[in-house]
């Protein structure tokens, strides 16, 4: 679909557009978010309507360029919600630091 997409909408680079939203989200400014992210949509819609795709596939468009922005957020910032970036998450391995077990007699336990 995104070579569609990519057809339909050439200067609509999601990869360049989620560059732009990060730093609006990290500042968690929901309402900046918001009216970027939803004129940016409207001038893809736009677009769309000017060059006369058909509504079941202007729909299918932004749905994929929607997907594919979440995509990228989600890749630089390790989630999509507005906020501070999530802290790095430890494996469970790391978290749950085995230790061997003394040897089967027992070892010392005074």
């Amino acid at each position: 679909m995104w070579g569609m997409t990519g057809r339909l909408l050439p200067a609509f680079d999601p990869a360049a557009f989620a560059q732009m939203l990060v730093p609006i989200l990290d500042r968690n400014d929901f309402d900046t978010a918001v009216a970027v992210w939803s004129a940016w949509k409207e001038r893809a819609e736009r677009q769309l309507v000017r060059g006369k795709v058909p509504e079941a596939t202007r729909r299918l468009v932004l749905r994929d360029l929607t997907a594919a922005v979440r995509l990228e957020v989600y890749a630089i910032r390790g989630s999509i919600k507005c906020g501070p970036r999530p802290a790095q998450v430890a494996s469970s391995a790391q978290v749950l630091s085995f230790r061997p077990r003394a040897a089967a007699g027992g070892g010392d336990r005074g």
